[in-house]
């Protein structure tokens, strides 16, 4: 699913589990709603360039009005030849939206995660009803387990990387890989002056 991320300044309706659940006090105590990164469906502004693409957020401000705002990404690399972004503000818009808006986010608490979704009800740009559509709470046991093993590879893969076989290995290639190369070359810039030179027998 395409989304495009929105802020809500605004208060939002949380659920009362968040004051009575002990598991949900300790992995929402560090979560602040005004600055999280909620994503949605609703709307998708997207403008992709040779080396940029330029992106689309949303903001619902803290007195309920709605707006738009354009991020250029830039792609490029830096000294050493590593691939670098680099975000510029292209500015913030007001926007006239009449409609419903949901966005929601996950959150990955010590023992559970969490789906959230809102809907928000706009006329002209302006918040007229913002309400909770959805609050699950589901054990992530199986998602911790996908990342250790995602974790593991990773480490592996950095230690075969380390390793004086895979250095070895590696130096091995590249000279076979000349050693390859070399003569291709030759034999590239030879059959090129040859049909050079047939062209010119034939004039």
């Amino acid at each position: 699913m395409i989304t495009s991320k929105l802020i809500c300044e605004h208060d939002l309706p949380l659920p009362s589990s968040l004051e009575e659940d002990e598991d949900q006090k300790r992995d929402f105590r560090d979560v602040k709603w005004d600055e999280l990164d909620f994503f949605t469906s609703s709307f998708f502004d997207f403008e992709l360039g040779e080396d940029k693409e330029i992106v689309s957020h949303y903001t619902i401000s803290e007195d309920g009005q709605f707006y738009k705002s354009k991020v250029e990404i830039v792609y490029g690399e830096d000294e050493d030849g590593k691939e670098i972004t680099k975000e510029k503000d292209k500015g913030i818009e007001k926007q006239e939206f009449t409609g419903e808006i949901l966005f929601g986010a996950e959150i990955f608490g010590e023992n559970h995660d969490y789906t959230t979704v809102f809907r928000a009800l706009l006329y002209k740009g302006d918040l007229k009803e913002i309400e909770l559509n959805d609050w699950k709470k589901d054990n992530n046991k199986h998602r911790k387990e996908v990342e250790k093993i995602q974790e593991n590879m990773l480490l592996e893969w950095q230690e075969r990387r380390s390793s004086l076989k895979y250095k070895v290995f590696s130096a091995i290639f590249f000279v076979i890989k000349w050693i390859l190369f070399i003569p291709y070359k030759i034999l590239h810039k030879t059959i090129y002056y040859i049909s050079k030179l047939e062209a010119w027998i034939k004039i």
